[in-house]
Formats: structure tokens, C-alpha cells, sequence
């Protein structure tokens, strides 16, 4: 079955947008004399290779930790990507490779991943609902990281969703349409019967005094950063969400409003 035409263009339009304006998120359009590895294949010497640099980015940090911060990291970047596709019309109907390494030193700041995607064949009725789509990306790196190392799939795609939800709200911040964008997160990630739901994850409403509101995202799943030595706990940990939700005027868990 051939790809839409008009879908590929609108999808290239939207990534080279993505990788003019935000080079942070290591977008690749070309992968020429790179070495991608594909998210839905993922050879077990390359998944030991990125587990064990991640775990060198701070003392401490054991295999669970760091599948799981490797996952954070990831779904961070790829969930505002998915969102900029999503929210600007395109169907997620893609693949998506990935090349990571790990230089220097510090939470985040050393680390590097690069996007190859390219339409997939699926269209018209064989569409997927974006949820599956997400599921159907997500899926292959979730199954290896628990055959991998035992962390729970359950605690794995807390992490996905919280990636998603928060791609969005990034997404929906940088457009200026926050209610949008929380609106798509909340229906996607609202299917009872999805890994991708949890009744933890919500966007919260922060209002301090002389600033302006604004949201967050609350986390239902957490990267285990903090176990490290020295670690601290993220803005939004999901075991601080007492004490965020005491700073706010607006909860909405697990829903846009």
C-alpha cells in the first residue's frame, strides 16, 4: 500500500520546521553516514551500550535507574516531537530511529539524541487511533528495558505517558495555545484500556504571588534520579506532588480541565 503523498509533504514541512527552530531536540532530517538504530528493533548490545552510559552520568545510578532515565530522556524529546506532528495535522504514522551518546558530564546536558522519521505505509482504513500509533512506538523500547533490566512495563510507561503529556504542554506553551494542546494530551492519554493510562499524571495551574500563572505537568511515573548520589528531586517529582498541589489554584489529573 503506497504512502499519501500529501501526508509526506505536510510531515516533511512540519519536521523541517521542527529541526530549523528547535535544534535541541536533535531532530535529523538527513541521517547520511550516521548509524540510527531503530526504535522498534533495538539490538540488546546497542540497549547494554546506551544503559551503561547513561548510568555514568552520575555516581550511583544502577541498571533500573538508569532504564529509566534513559526512557525519560528520550520520551521528553520525542513527545514534544510528536506533538508538533499531531497538533500541526500530520498522522503519526512513522518510524523512528535513533542514535545516542552520552559526552561529558551532568544530568541532561551531555546527552544527544538525533530522530530519523519517515512516513510509514499504513493509511486510510489500516490508520491507527494516535494513542495505538504511541503505543506501537513506545512498545518495542518498554519490552526491552524490562526484559532488560526488570523494571516494571508498568513504571516504564508511566514515564512514556509523562513524556507525552509533557511534550504537549511544551508544544502547546511555544504555540501559544496551552488549552489546545492539553485538550489532545488529555484525550489521547484518556483510554482506559491504553498502557498509556494512569490516574497519577495531570497538568496543574501554579499561581504565585507578583507572577503570572502558568501550567505544569504533574508526573505519575519518576526517572529514580533522585537515588543517585547527590541526586535530587525533579520540579515536578511525582513523590514533591503534595507540595506542588499546594501551590496551585487548578488540578486537573489526568484531564485537560
Amino acid at each position: 500500500m503506497a504512502s499519501d503523498p500529501d501526508q509526506e509533504a505536510k510531515l516533511a514541512t512540519l519536521l523541517g520546521q521542527l529541526a530549523n527552530t528547535r535544534p535541541d531536540l536533535g531532530l535529523e532530517l538527513d541521517n547520511a553516514g550516521r548509524e540510527f538504530v531503530p526504535l522498534a528493533a533495538i539490538p540488546k548490545m546497542e540497549l547494554d551500550r546506551w544503559l551503561a552510559d547513561t548510568a555514568t552520568l552520575a555516581e550511583g545510578i544502577d541498571e533500573r535507574t538508569a532504564a529509566a532515565y534513559l526512557l525519560s530522556i528520550l520520551v521528553w524529546k520525542l513527545g514534544e516531537i510528536l506533538a508538533a506532528l499531531h497538533l500541526g495535522g500530520a498522522i503519526l504514522e512513522i518510524d523512528v530511529a535513533v542514535q545516542y551518546a552520552v559526552s561529558g558530564s551532568g544530568r541532561s546536558g551531555g546527552i544527544q539524541f538525533h530522530f530519523a522519521v519517515s512516513p510509514a505505509t499504513r493509511h486510510g482504513s489500516c490508520q491507527r487511533s494516535i494513542n495505538q500509533a504511541i503505543v506501537d512506538l513506545h512498545e518495542p523500547m518498554v519490552n526491552a528495558l524490562f526484559d532488560r533490566t526488570g523494571l516494571s512495563r508498568r513504571a516504564l510507561w508511566r514515564l512514556v505517558t509523562d513524556g507525552i503529556a509533557g511534550g504537549f504542554l511544551e508544544r502547546g506553551k511555544r504555540s501559544g495555545d496551552t488549552d489546545r494542546a492539553r485538550a489532545a494530551a488529555s484525550t489521547l492519554l484518556s483510554k482506559t484500556d491504553s498502557p498509556l493510562h494512569n490516574l497519577q499524571w495531570g497538568f496543574v495551574e501554579i499561581v504565585i504571588a507578583g507572577a503570572p500563572a502558568e501550567w505544569f505537568r504533574l508526573r505519575g511515573g519518576c526517572c529514580r534520579l533522585y537515588r543517585s548520589v547527590g541526586g535530587i528531586y525533579c520540579t515536578t517529582c511525582v513523590v514533591r506532588q503534595a507540595e506542588i498541589e499546594g501551590l496551585s489554584v487548578h488540578v486537573a489529573r489526568g484531564r485537560a480541565s
